[in-house]
Formats: structure tokens, sequence, C-alpha cells
């Protein structure tokens, strides 16, 4: 392994937790959607001569036809879709267009939402761009204003939207497309999409923007698209495992309908396992009969209707005993808003991650996989530690959970014009420092640490020693 640098740094990042499930089936049996009280919501309103949606729900609520050649609208449903398998058919009848068909997910509101949107043909507008033949998963996250250009381009709209997969696969009038959308809220999406038994494509993507957030139905600019008979189930449990000092704290996600949960542990990957408590009515677990510095695995499984339903992924953790970090790491703070994930890094080859040990001292507050990637879950302080499996590397950060994390951000706060000194210890060993912030149009730094704010903004400005290592950051927040 390479040498570890001694300074713990992170990135933000477009987390990408992969989750691996059993192939057992769940006890749970799917439930029909009603689609009798869904609501339609126009994405685009920009082209006002373009018609509104015209969404015709049939008798039984378990199918819809979308009639009108139109602006870009979804019919959004009426439950939180996480940790979920939803699955359906659609079909086009043949009108003469060509235009797109699919769904939302993780539907926050009209700037936040997964879309899955299919093409027949490739079509070149003028004043929308170029839609290329194919299916294609969107990112749409942003505050500005959406336009039918950002929906219509195949390839990313700026930083509205992102294309985060496209393949080139057309549909075909009167043919019915069975799907099956896999969305763990855990960074796993798996959307399949079959014609009869053939699978035309099997998509897999990691992005955690979203954990959860309605589903909808998709149309732009293409009419008499029919969707029916949606099902939608609960997914297996999403444990997480954090090793303490004598201890290992498991949680997961609640299952719809579940009675009591089922712990099972191995010494192995891969098991055997052995199951070690049942009748657990919560979603937390603490493992006592441990030994520190030996790894433990784990699955839960969910008991509904007097059936045991199939396994959990595989987690792992190892205790250790307790340890209190240095005194001088305590002051400065990562700020993470509940629900947001932040990716942790020892050296620039993430691969090293895997090779380290990591562990929360909250997890109830904060929780760490074994890639380094820190997920917050309630307002609250903990501490995230780093270890090298020989025990010679140890390294710890600080993580505050709040509710807005854009509010809270430690940092020395200057208006526009106003100067500061920075220094990294007692101005005795400074003439090898080299002061660099990440965005110099908001703030510069000479070479004895003067900080000066030219423009407003935040801005994070690194020290590093005549062999280029960060050993210093802060914050400069500049305001008007």
């Amino acid at each position: 392994m390479k040498k570890t640098s001694k300074l713990l740094s992170f990135m933000v990042a477009l987390i990408t937790t992969i989750t691996m499930f059993s192939t057992t089936s769940f006890a749970s049996t799917a439930k029909q959607l009603d689609l009798s009280e869904w609501k339609s919501v126009t994405l685009a309103n920009d082209f006002t001569e373009d018609p509104l949606p015209n969404w015709k729900i049939d008798s039984s609520g378990t199918s819809v036809t979308q009639t009108i050649n139109g602006r870009p609208a979804a019919l959004i449903g009426n439950v939180e879709c996480s940790n979920a398998k939803i699955e359906g058919s659609f079909s086009v009848d043949p009108t003469g267009d060509d235009d797109y068909i699919g769904f939302v997910f993780g539907y926050k509101d009209i700037g936040h939402y997964y879309l899955f949107d299919w093409k027949q043909k490739k079509q070149v507008v003028s004043d929308k761009g170029t839609a290329e033949q194919g299916m294609s998963v969107k990112l749409v996250n942003t505050g500005e204003t959406i336009k039918e250009t950002d929906l219509w381009s195949t390839t990313s709209s700026g930083k509205k939207v992102k294309t985060l997969y496209h393949n080139g696969i057309s549909y075909q009038y009167k043919t019915v497309y069975n799907f099956e959308l896999n969305f763990s809220g855990e960074g796993s999406i798996n959307i399949v999409i079959k014609q009869g038994d053939k699978v035309l494509d099997n998509i897999a993507i990691d992005d955690s923007t979203y954990a959860s957030g309605k589903f909808g139905f998709y149309n732009f600019s293409q009419d008499m698209v029919t969707y029916k008979g949606f099902t939608t189930e609960i997914l297996r449990p999403v444990l997480k495992a954090n090793g303490g000092d004598s201890k290992v704290d498991l949680t997961w996600n609640a299952i719809t309908d579940a009675t009591s949960y089922t712990i099972k542990r191995s010494m192995t990957a891969g098991g055997p396992y052995e199951t070690i408590s049942t009748d657990v009515t919560g979603t937390t677990y603490t493992d006592t009969n441990v030994t520190n510095g030996t790894n433990y695995y784990y699955m839960v499984t969910a008991t509904a209707a007097g059936r045991e339903g199939g396994n959990s992924n595989e987690a792992s953790a190892a205790p250790e005993a307790s340890q209190t970090p240095p005194t001088t790491e305590a002051k400065l703070k990562v700020v993470l808003e509940v629900s947001e994930a932040l990716r942790l890094s020892v050296d620039n080859d993430l691969n090293v991650n895997t090779q380290m040990s990591w562990s929360s001292s909250d997890p109830t507050v904060a929780t760490v996989n074994e890639k380094g990637i820190v997920t917050a879950l309630a307002p609250g302080n903990t501490i995230i530690t780093v270890k090298s499996a020989d025990g010679s590397y140890t390294d710890y950060i600080n993580v505050l959970v709040v509710e807005n994390a854009d509010d809270y951000r430690l940092a020395i706060d200057l208006k526009i014009g106003e100067t500061a000194r920075l220094t990294v210890d007692d101005f005795t060993n400074t003439a090898n420092v080299t002061w660099a912030p990440m965005d110099s149009s908001i703030a510069n730094v000479t070479s004895k640490g003067k900080v000066t704010a030219l423009n407003k903004g935040l801005v994070l400005v690194s020290a590093k020693d005549a062999d280029g290592n960060i050993i210093g950051r802060v914050y400069v927040r500049v305001r008007e």
C-alpha cells in the first residue's frame, strides 16, 4: 500500500454507494397503485403555445392514457418512494409522432427529481436542441427555472439537468414494454426494460442526490401513451454496521408491514450465518458479544404476516477500544445537512479508502461506510475515525450535522476590501508556506498570509508546505 498522508482530507461528491441484495424474495406482496388521486404537474412552461397534458385515468384507477402532444409534464403519485420496487407497463399508439415517454422518481418539485425518458427517433429542433434516439436517465437539480430546452436535449443542460445514462434503443408503436424500477434510497438505482421476456436494457446507476421522493409518469410532445398495471413493494432492509468500544451498532430502514426483525452474524464474509437475536421490533440493535479488533459480518431479515423475508445486504464492522481525539483536531468541524453525504479520503487514490477501517463515534448522527462515505442522519456531533490495518496510521475528523448546513460554515468573515492575516504557527515558520485559495476571484492571499476580500462568496484557503502537502485549511466568507 502507498504511504498514507497524515492529513485526512475530504471531497464533496456525488456519492456512489452500491448495495448488493440477496436474491431471496421478500415475503410481502406487491401493492397495486391507485392512480385516481394522482396530480398533473407541468415541468416547463416557457412555450405557452404548447397545450397542457390530458391524463385520462380509467374507472379502475389502474391505467392512464396521456392524449395530448404538448408540454413536458408528469402525473405525480401521492406517496413517497424510497427503498421500493415499482413495476408496470407502457405502450404508444401510432400517431405519427416519435417523442418522449417515461417516468420520474425521487420527485421533490419541478427542479428536483430523477427522470427516465425514452425517445423513438433523433430530432433536432432549432429552438430546443438535439434529442437523441434512445433511453436516458437524467438528474434534474436546480433552483432556477426549467425550460423545455433543458428537458429536450439529451446532453446535460449546464447545472440544471445532468444526463447520467443514455443508450440508442428505440421504442415501437403498439408494443407493450414492461419496466422495473428499484430505487434503494441508498445511492443505488436499477431500471430494467423488457419487451416480453426479452431484456432490452438493465440500467445500473450510482447516485445519491435524492434518497426519496414521489413517482410519476412522464410525457413530452408525445400523445396516446398508456401506462397501466403499476405495483409497488418495499425492498429488503438496508443494513449499516458501526463498530464501537466492545460493541457493534446495527441500523436499518423500516419495512412496511414488518412485525419483527431477525439479526444474523458471521465471522467470515458471505457466511455461514447464525441467528443471534429474533423478535427485534425496532430498527436498531447493539451486539455486545464481540471482541475488539475482530471483524464481524451481519444480515437482517424482516418478518411480515408470519413469514420471514429475504436477507438484507451484508454489513461488516470491527469493534475497537475508544480513543480520545487530539484537542487540536476538535476545533474545526465539517458541516453536513441531514441526509447529505460526503466522501472522505486519505489519499489521491480512492482505492486506499477500502484498505482502512472507518468508524463513527455516534452512528445515530452520521454513519461512515468502508469507502469513507459519510451519511448525515440527525442533528448532532460525531467523530469519524480512520485507521490503517496495521495500526500505524490514525486520523480523525469532526462532523456537525444540522438542519440547514448552508447556514453553518465556520469562517473568517470579511467585507469586500477588508483584509486578515493567516499563519500556521507563531509566525516563526512562514518562509516555506504557500497559500492557495480554491477560488481566487473571491479572495486572494499573499505569500505572507495576508487575505484580501474581493467578491461575495465562500472560499476555502489552504496552506501548503515546501513539499506541497496541505498543512492547514480555513474558510473565508466575503460579504458585500
